[in-house]
């Protein structure tokens, strides 16, 4: 078995462990609705999760969890409209499919079926399978024709070059999810392995680019699709943590035997919304664009990614303007401020020094607070300001409890003119 097999393996483990708790002993399906990150399983019946469960159930290659995957299988293909072609968001919801994106996700689930577990699925229920697919596809191809759609969808039914741009033009690849996904829907591409070169440049044991969409939980980064592509592609294992319960399932969309040989590592691509500078051991990430409200979800438009932990930017109705260096030991990122007030989240681990030295909460936010390995600080500006730490979790925090996982640190004027302009720097 090769380091890569015996890393899926055990990922696929992991995977199943955390699904079982959102699994109904009554009715065998994935109970839990997709808004949820964590908590019991309700009455929710997603249908994109409980095919991808089944697929999960195929991964494990054993004659019980074959057989499970079976069952569940031939009761799903039931609540195909069969004229429309298209699946119910969920199973309660039928004969009603309301969701014109579903047929795209379910799509790369049914391939994977059909190429690579047809020996699992048995002759009969292959058949079955075959013919949904061909009715999803229709669907999917009359959809596509009168809905503008998302980016990501567009490689279901096309691999092309032009696709890939707008793909990357669109900004959708700053969620590491879709970025994962996306990546998986190519895989039998020619340009495979160059965007998987191009991607690794993006990771290191964890996400490094700019985050819209990119989740904390607890003390770490939400564990991603991506995060697992790029680890069985690397060769590289990262320790076992809480995973969120879609992705365990989209783990299942993997197939180690289709990842080629690790490629030299490529720069990704250059862009006008975002910049990507590399900081000593540290990667600095900035989004040089504020999407709407309802879609800040995630979004973090300055992100620094250390060796043991992460620092997120918060702008209150502000933006980044840009990211340049000083020198060798200094970067200067430059911001709009929107409110007079900079929030910077950090795991709590990584502020211990502080804590144990200060004598206070409150520091000079012009001679900078040290956070693990880098210092950061406010440059010369012609109004008075304070900084100030407390315990308080980052926006993008998943897993939420009494004394919180983060520190937040504020730096926000005392008097004088705010000016619309403000820099702060960054040292190692």
């Amino acid at each position: 078995m090769t380091i890569r097999e015996d890393l899926y393996r055990k990922y696929i483990d992991w995977a199943l462990c955390a699904v079982s708790e959102y699994r109904s002993p009554q009715t065998g399906y994935v109970h839990v609705h997709p808004d949820l990150y964590k908590g019991k399983a309700v009455q929710a019946v997603p249908t994109y999760e409980n095919f991808l469960f089944v697929l999960l159930l195929f991964r494990k290659k054993s004659v019980e969890y074959a057989k499970e995957a079976r069952t569940l299988l031939k009761r799903l293909l039931e609540f195909q409209e069969v004229d429309e072609g298209n699946f119910p968001f969920f199973l309660t919801e039928f004969p009603s499919c309301r969701d014109k994106h579903l047929p795209f996700r379910l799509l790369p689930v049914f391939s994977s079926m059909l190429n690579e577990c047809a020996p699992l699925v048995g002759k009969e229920l292959f058949s079955a399978l075959q013919e949904a697919h061909v009715r999803l596809l229709a669907c999917a191809e009359k959809i596509s024709h009168s809905t503008r759609l998302p980016a990501w969808a567009a490689f279901v039914l096309q691999e092309d070059v032009q696709s890939w741009n707008t793909f990357i033009d669109s900004r959708e690849w700053m969620n590491p999810s879709i970025l994962g996904n996306v990546l998986l829907s190519l895989h039998s591409s020619t340009r495979f392995n160059s965007y998987l070169e191009k991607a690794e440049s993006l990771w290191e044991g964890r996400y490094l680019g700019p985050a819209w969409g990119a989740f904390q939980f607890g003390g770490f980064p939400e564990v991603t699709v991506f995060d697992c592509l790029m680890s069985l592609y690397t060769c590289s294992p990262f320790e076992r943590r809480e995973w969120s319960y879609l992705t365990a399932l989209e783990c299942a969309r993997i197939n180690p035997s289709f990842l080629p040989k690790r490629g030299p590592k490529k720069e990704w691509y250059r862009g006008d919304m975002w910049q990507i500078e590399r900081f000593g051991r540290s990667t600095i990430s900035c989004a040089l664009f504020t999407p709407p409200v309802h879609q800040r979800a995630g979004f973090c438009p300055i992100r620094i990614v250390m060796p043991t932990g992460t620092i997120s930017f918060c702008l209150p109705k502000g933006e980044v303007v840009g990211l340049s260096s000083e020198g060798s030991e200094r970067m200067i990122v430059k911001v709009r401020l929107g409110a007079p007030l900079i929030c910077a989240y950090v795991e709590r681990a990584e502020m211990g020094d502080f804590v144990r030295t200060s004598e206070g909460s409150l520091f000079d936010p012009f001679k900078g607070i040290r956070i693990g390995d880098l210092t950061l600080g406010l440059c010369e500006t012609p109004m008075e300001a304070i900084g100030s730490i407390a315990i308080g979790d980052r926006p993008e925090q998943r897993c939420k409890n009494d004394r919180g996982y983060d520190w937040k640190i504020v730096i926000e004027p005392l008097r004088g003119e705010v000016p619309e302009i403000v820099s702060f720097w960054v040292a190692s």
